[in-house]
């Protein structure tokens, strides 16, 4: 079996197979889609290492600048000037890559993806530190929550979001043959 097909396997099961499978094929993708309130927002969580917080204002990364441009934000941590962990938000209307789709946001909600910590300070609570300054500095600018999506599979992923205070609010995805695609949000 292919290293990705016996990490589904192992991780999932024959569900995780399944469902791989389908979403290789882009027959069927979907996420589950989590919330965090922002009323209150979570307390803040602390990490040893002196870091710095805040929204990203330039780069030189090409990717990176696009998405600026088209108004998404980047929010990271840096420790002695250099970025440690990131996660993006969009405004307004979300591009949700995995399932190659936008999804209109409500006024006072965001879309958070591509979370990041660097793998030498994963377990040191900076994803955490990172992720609950963002919940407050979105709770300043008057936002009510926060939405990401996730794997059904990523137990992992599920677990951190869980923990972070998030809950499942619903499914997003699609059914595709060929051309024809179906999108779905319950």
């Amino acid at each position: 079996m292919p290293g990705g097909l016996v990490r589904a396997w192992r991780e999932a099961g024959v569900r995780g197979v399944w469902f791989g499978a389908l979403a290789w094929a882009r027959l069927y993708r979907r996420l589950e889609l989590v919330a965090l309130s922002l009323e209150p927002p979570p307390a803040v969580i602390e990490t040893p290492l002196a870091l710095e917080y805040g929204f990203l204002a330039e780069t030189e990364d090409q990717d990176a600048r696009e998405r600026l441009d088209r108004g998404d934000r980047c929010f990271a941590a840096w420790e002695s000037g250099t970025v440690v962990s990131s996660r993006w938000i969009a405004e307004g209307l979300a591009f949700v890559e995995y399932l190659v789709t936008w999804i209109d946001l409500d006024p006072d909600e965001v879309y958070l993806s591509e979370t990041f910590t660097e793998p030498a300070l994963r377990g040191r609570g900076v994803s955490g530190a990172a992720g609950t300054r963002l919940a407050h500095a979105l709770a300043d600018e008057s936002y009510r929550r926060i939405l990401a999506g996730v794997l059904k599979e990523n137990h992992a992923g599920k677990r951190a979001y869980e923990k972070a205070g998030y809950r499942r609010v619903g499914r997003i995805g699609y059914i595709g043959l060929g051309p024809w695609r179906r999108g779905f949000r319950s």
